[in-house]
């Protein structure tokens, strides 16, 4: 029985960046706290959705308000009176921080009209490169991701674009960001297309919308976002694919049309690990 009530989440959910020790999910060995979350849905997190999958019943109430540990079987009650009785008592109350009081200044987020000027950028170069990948290496996948390089490419134009979408309604369902390239797009030239169209659009979303817009809340898969932290991340995840797709490139003895525009990255809170 898995007991949901309130208490702050843990190190994990406030404070870590990396952690090394990951439960039996598809995510890499050491996974970055938002690849963690942004995958949960808010009926079931990883952790919880994880004990459920063995059988174990969740029951939720806000707190335990008693418990009888002097004999077994041990003794829970809930703050609404409801009596639990088990074998085995595993309390989590989660955790706090205690500050060393140092004066801190979280960077500041750069402007709607600087994040999407860079996304342009970006767009613009893996819709250059795109172009110069042969059609019989757009299929290629690698070891450390399980999507091909048109796919992988055609996922970055499908992201920015979400932006857009997810603004104009209100809401970014996790869905838009699985969606894959149609068959019949899987080609250089295809993808390179798309990917100029998604520009376009965004050109022009961006030069109707006034900077106010950007405060906005949006209700996106992994919790409430303003459209400014939404356009932020949206670009230094088409940046993460760029670096990707260099990479790609590499290996596959594909020229790219420029070298890597390493300065489109500043300021902006791309993982350190380019897989």
């Amino acid at each position: 029985m898995y007991v949901d009530g309130y208490a702050e989440r843990d190190r994990f959910g406030t404070e870590a960046i990396v952690v090394e020790e990951i439960l039996g999910f598809d995510l890499p060995r050491s996974a970055k706290r938002a690849e963690w979350w942004d995958d949960d849905t808010p009926e079931h997190p990883r952790d919880q959705a994880q004990a459920i999958h063995q059988g174990v019943e969740v029951i939720d109430f806000t707190s335990a308000e008693k418990v009888d540990f002097s004999s077994r079987p041990f003794r829970v009650w809930s703050d609404e009176g409801t009596l639990y009785e088990a074998r085995a008592v595993i309390v989590a109350t989660g955790a706090s921080a205690k500050l060393l009081g140092i004066d801190y200044t979280a960077s500041p987020k750069l402007s709607p009209t600087e994040l999407a000027e860079r996304l342009d950028r970006i767009l613009e170069i893996i819709e250059r490169l795109v172009r110069a990948v042969p059609d019989d290496q757009i299929l290629f996948i690698p070891a450390e991701r399980k999507r091909t390089v048109g796919q992988l490419a055609y996922h970055a134009f499908r992201l920015s674009i979400a932006f857009a979408d997810a603004m104009d309604r209100g809401e970014m369902p996790e869905g838009w960001l699985q969606e894959q390239a149609p068959p019949d797009m899987l080609n250089s030239v295809a993808i390179a297309s798309y990917g100029a169209l998604v520009r376009a659009r965004l050109r022009g979303w961006f030069e109707a919308t006034p900077e106010s817009d950007y405060a906005r809340i949006v209700a996106v898969y992994y919790g409430p976002q303003s459209g400014h932290a939404l356009l932020e991340r949206t670009t230094w995840h088409a940046g993460q694919h760029l670096r990707q797709l260099y990479d790609l490139a590499d290996r596959l003895r594909v020229k790219p049309p420029a070298p890597l525009p390493v300065e489109l990255f500043a300021g902006l809170p791309l993982p350190a690990a380019l897989w």
